[in-house]
């Protein structure tokens, strides 16, 4: 564990949705190295327990929201998966948020009744040499 959160930095904070996300293969926490301009794969999917809400999947590329995509409703453990082209013209590091807007009550603490589905990646960066 300590090896994945420090060398890799394969991260997923999460109370509720478990988010897969890889760039051209590449896991979370890597650095993928291009060769010019191009476009590189976002592979994308969203895990999540029958009462856990998800829907909506958000795409952070340098800070800036590039893509949001809404989910539908399910009952099952698969709530959301696709591969996304997107064209890189300089160094880009990219999160994903998964998010949901019920509340996670009973399940959660009669504290945090207001509690909602949220889950964010650690980086995956991508340099143009």
């Amino acid at each position: 564990l300590v090896n994945a959160l420090n060398r890799e930095k394969r991260v997923v904070v999460t109370n509720g949705p478990f988010i897969d996300f890889t760039i051209d293969g590449a896991p979370i926490g890597s650095t993928v190295t291009r060769r010019g301009p191009g476009p590189v794969s976002l592979t994308i999917s969203v895990r999540a327990a029958a009462w856990v809400d998800v829907d909506r999947i958000e795409l952070i590329a340098n800070g800036i929201r590039v893509s949001e995509r809404p989910v539908p409703p399910a009952q099952s453990p698969r709530r959301f998966a696709a591969t996304i082209p997107y064209a890189i013209t300089r160094d880009t590091w990219f999160v994903v948020i998964a998010s949901g807007s019920r509340s996670m009550a009973p399940v959660v603490s009669s504290r945090s009744r207001d509690a909602t589905p949220f889950a964010f990646t650690n980086p995956i960066w991508v340099n143009v040499r």
